[in-house]
């Protein structure tokens, strides 16, 4: 009998300690403005000045505007990492997200 009640309590324990856990872990996602989470205005301008002219240099037939709007949002968002997790070059991400839509 007191086995079935450590072992609720240890259950319990578990999941206090995962919400716990959970409740200091940042959002992985953040609701987007222009400039993007955690850079400057001026900051995400230069991002989209430089993906512009990456889409008018480059070989893409998609309305370069369109191109340097999705691209650079997603460059300027401040990305939270989780440890021991692989995460894709965000510069191929981005174009290839923006070619993709525009």
């Amino acid at each position: 009998m007191i086995y079935i009640y450590l072992r609720y309590l240890a259950i319990i324990g578990t999941v206090v300690l995962l919400l716990f856990g959970i409740s200091f872990f940042p959002p992985l996602t953040s609701g987007g403005n222009s400039a993007g989470s955690g850079v400057s205005q001026a900051e995400y301008e230069e991002i989209t000045g430089q993906e512009l002219a990456y889409c008018e240099n480059s070989a893409y037939d998609v309305d370069c505007e369109c191109f340097a709007e999705i691209s650079g949002h997603i460059l300027s968002q401040q990305e939270t990492k989780v440890p021991f997790a692989v995460y894709p070059d965000r510069t191929a991400l981005a174009r290839g997200q923006a070619s993709g839509e525009c």
